[in-house]
């Protein structure tokens, strides 16, 4: 009688314990989603955020029709090597009379990425540690947040090499011209040779010229960090500022009009 009173307690134990052996493992992997969709379900939401900004924006930049036009033209997403030799050549051949110039030769070099890099940023990949038949990651939640968004592209810079023969005041004009070119570009170099005399002298210059263009930004996912909640477009005035400034000798400066003549 005594054996039986104390197999029944101990059949129990051994039932309730067979019971959590059972039910732990499954509780923790129930934890374990829970976790993962209260992430997923974050992920969601900012998501849904991030689409509306997206959206949002969107409608701003489609009415920013004249800031938009002249900042593409100012950094286009192509090299548009003719037209900037036809603006130079165009530059050159309004310089009549006194001021008239003579191209000789200009080229454009093969475009070359900022540091080595390229243009484009590469695509985000999944990282190597991502088990993907078993995505259970430290901490129990199933799968992980990759912080994925596309960075933007970097500019590329290429160089176009011109020379041409003229007077001071026409080589002074076309630089002038240059200043308030519609695109973006800056002098590397130059070099001058004098030759002549009187009304046969003539200045030979040898100009090195920088642009750049940035390709488009298509990102597999746009990087939250890039997202504003409105569209700045105050770089159109700077762009307006900086293309309608013409270099001036300042009143009282020292120094000749020509720096060439005796």
């Amino acid at each position: 009688m005594k054996t039986k009173i104390l197999l029944f307690p101990l059949l129990l134990l051994i039932i309730i314990s067979t019971l959590i052996w059972m039910i732990i493992p499954s509780w923790k992997i129930i934890q374990t989603k829970k976790l993962d969709l209260v992430e997923r379900q974050k992920q969601l939401e900012e998501a849904q955020t991030k689409n509306k900004l997206v959206d949002n924006l969107i409608s701003v930049y489609d009415q920013k029709t004249s800031e938009r036009n002249l900042i593409e033209e100012y950094i286009p997403t192509k090299v548009n090597d003719e037209e900037i030799i036809n603006n130079l050549i165009y530059y050159a051949n309004i310089q009549t009379g006194d001021k008239e110039i003579k191209i000789s030769d200009i080229s454009v070099a093969k475009p070359v990425a900022n540091k080595g890099q390229t243009g484009k940023p590469p695509i985000p990949q999944i990282p190597a540690d991502v088990d993907m038949e078993n995505p259970i990651f430290p901490g129990g939640i199933v799968g992980r947040k990759m912080e994925i968004g596309t960075p933007l592209n970097t500019p590329v810079s290429f160089d176009a090499d011109v020379s041409f023969v003229g007077k001071y005041q026409g080589l002074k004009e076309f630089f002038n011209k240059l200043k308030i070119f519609k695109r973006a570009n800056s002098v590397s170099s130059f070099s001058i040779l004098r030759s002549g005399t009187g009304s046969s002298e003539a200045l030979t210059v040898k100009a090195k010229l920088s642009f750049n263009f940035l390709d488009k930004y298509n990102p597999v996912e746009v990087a939250s960090s890039l997202l504003e909640s409105s569209l700045d477009m105050s770089v159109a005035e700077k762009i307006k500022v900086n293309t309608n400034e013409v270099m001036k000798v300042i009143v009282d400066s020292k120094g000749r009009e020509n720096p060439f003549l005796p």
